[in-house]
C-alpha cells in the first residue's frame, strides 16, 4: 500500500492532476502524458493495491516485486524529465527520492 501512495505521489508531482473518487480516473491523463503501456501497468498495480486492501490476505512476493517495478519505472520517468539543478533540488531539498 505504501509502494501505491508513493507512486501515486509521484505522479501529481509530475503534473498528472489529483482527481477524487476511484483511482482508476487517473488511466485516461497517463495514458496521454506516458503511453499505452504505462496506463496499463497502472491498472495491474491498482488491483494489486485494491487486492491489499480489500482481501484480508498478503500479497504475494511477485505482486510485490511488480510494484516495486512500476514504482521505480515512475521515478525514472520523473527525474529524466527534470534539468540537473532540479534533479538535486529533488533529492536535497524535496527529499522525493
Amino acid at each position: 500500500m505504501k509502494l501505491f501512495s508513493y507512486t501515486l505521489f509521484l505522479l501529481h508531482y509530475d503534473g498528472i492532476k489529483e482527481r477524487g473518487g476511484s483511482i482508476h480516473a487517473y488511466s485516461k491523463d497517463l495514458r496521454n502524458k506516458y503511453g499505452k503501456s504505462f496506463a496499463d501497468g497502472y491498472k495491474e498495480v491498482v488491483e494489486i493495491n485494491q487486492a491489499a486492501l480489500f482481501s484480508g490476505r498478503e500479497t504475494s512476493t511477485e505482486d510485490h516485486q511488480l510494484m516495486i517495478s512500476f514504482k521505480d519505472l515512475t521515478l525514472k520517468k520523473v527525474i529524466t524529465s527534470r534539468s540537473i539543478f532540479q534533479r538535486i533540488k529533488m533529492k536535497l531539498w524535496e527529499f522525493i527520492y
